[in-house]
């Protein structure tokens, strides 16, 4: 059996800039996450007064969990504590755009020793934690693939075409 792999071009120097530094990689993982949102938002969209209410909520759910993360690495004052709102879909679409932004912004504020760092907080059941950044990003970007997936399974069967965010599909277009 004979085996392929990919080789290294030694000719192509550094590497491109979407993963040039940790920061550079999760600027462009959640840019694929704004768009992976689109989608889902599209596709709820294109339903009508056919759109079940529990994707609406799995996307609220994944927002919010993105905003209340962000305002503990900042320290917000404004603890977030309804992490399944009852959001309709134009304040999901609406809280989309300003989340991703307000993730975005965070992204381009710190450098990457800052995402390496510690810091403390204090979880929904009162628990003091230390957690790292990049272990955050981590997080809220596996959280939003996982719960786009189960908007997927619940949009798919409605839908004249099964929606797809997987990003891969994101990366063939730019």
């Amino acid at each position: 059996m004979t085996e392929t792999f990919l080789k290294a071009d030694a000719s192509a120097g550094a590497l491109p800039d979407a993963v040039s530094s940790y920061l550079a990689y999760f600027a462009r993982l959640f840019e694929y996450d704004r768009w992976a949102n689109g989608r889902a938002l599209d596709a709820m969209r294109s339903l009508g007064d056919r759109l079940p209410a529990r994707p609406v909520h799995r996307l609220s759910h994944l927002l919010i969990c993105q905003e209340m993360w962000v305002g503990r690495m900042t320290r917000s004052p404004r603890p977030i504590t309804d992490f399944f709102p009852s959001w309709t879909l134009a304040e999901a679409a609406t809280r989309a755009a300003s989340i991703g932004t307000l993730v975005q912004r965070f992204i381009e504020s710190i450098d990457d020793a800052m995402l390496l760092a510690e810091f403390e907080y204090t979880s929904s059941e009162g628990g003091r934690y230390r957690n790292r950044p990049i272990d955050v990003l981590t997080q809220l970007s596996q959280h939003g693939c996982y719960h786009r997936g189960q908007i997927a399974l619940e949009l798919n069967p409605l839908l004249p075409a099964p929606i797809s965010t997987d990003y891969i599909v994101f990366s063939r277009i730019g």
